[in-house]
């Protein structure tokens, strides 16, 4: 098809239920190929994305024109908020109207549930994007780190501590009481669905302790999340990476969403963590006067 052919062809914007798994994955890879990170996504990791974070196919779209699918987006949807995830627009069709449609659809969802907010996140960098979505109003809450640290042994010092390991419902019993404010990706309904949650509870001979709560996969720590809850904060948190990595010293670990400003942050690049892109965490609030 030509571009003037599709500059002329009228853009609509489909709900994503009215398309396959595959084509949906498809649409996302193509359009995110040029990303500064791209993570590219397989049908089946598809398919786990769209339950780990309530993603709605039937308020999700697709746009296109003239039979030319453009561009894709999703909407996860819990009570009184709505997020908007996966959104792209294959380059080759990029500054024709795209996201801005995509973009009013997630908006006019969202009020048709009436929920209080929409959010958002954007890869630090991606200046399109962020203008984009200062279009439509939203506004910056706080930047959020990916983490990683490689496979190594633990070679730092840990003040003594005695560790539990706790799985199933006791780790949900500990996030339900985090004191941290959690994104989309690390809220307690995304941990929930995600499965293989476990937890490591430090208690230090001063009386310090704390937990880490961690989802366990083959070759790969994920979704921590920090918690000291008595004693000196760098050396709980270092008593319970020190557990973690001693227990577990050939996982590659990926800590995603950590806030910038979080308290824990000193002790992990301490320890070998490292920053490995950062993401904007942005909200439009809504009003119905």
């Amino acid at each position: 098809m030509s571009a003037q052919r599709l500059s002329l062809a009228p853009l609509t914007v489909r709900p994503a239920s009215e398309f396959s798994l595959k084509i949906l994955t498809d649409i996302y890879n193509r359009a995110r190929i040029d990303y500064i990170i791209p993570m590219p996504m397989s049908v089946r990791r598809m398919e786990e994305y769209l339950r780990f974070y309530d993603v709605d196919l039937s308020r999700s779209a697709v746009a296109e024109a003239g039979g030319e699918l453009l561009g894709v987006g999703m909407l996860g949807v819990r009570p009184d908020r709505t997020w908007i995830t996966r959104l792209g627009v294959i380059p080759a069709k990029r500054r024709r109207g795209v996201g801005r449609a995509l973009m009013r659809h997630f908006i006019r969802e969202s009020r048709n549930l009436g929920v209080s907010r929409i959010i958002l996140e954007v890869i630090k960098g991606n200046v399109a994007a962020h203008r984009l979505f200062h279009r439509y109003d939203f506004r910056e809450q706080r930047e959020l780190l990916i983490l990683r640290r490689p496979p190594i042994m633990p070679r730092f010092d840990a003040p003594a501590y005695e560790a539990e390991l706790l799985y199933g419902e006791a780790v949900f019993a500990l996030l339900e009481k985090r004191t941290t404010t959690p994104s989309w990706l690390d809220d307690l309904p995304s941990l929930r669905k995600v499965g293989g949650m476990h937890a490591l509870r430090v208690t230090l001979r001063n009386g310090g302790c704390g937990w880490i709560a961690f989802h366990l996969q083959p070759y790969q720590l994920s979704r921590l999340v920090i918690e000291v809850e008595e004693g000196d904060n760098e050396a709980v948190t270092r008593a319970l990476l020190h557990s973690l990595h001693t227990r577990y010293p050939r996982h590659d670990t990926k800590l995603e969403n950590l806030p910038a400003d979080s308290h824990y942050r000193q002790s992990l690049e301490a320890v070998g963590y490292f920053v490995a892109f950062t993401r904007i965490e942005m909200v439009k609030w809504l009003s119905y006067a």
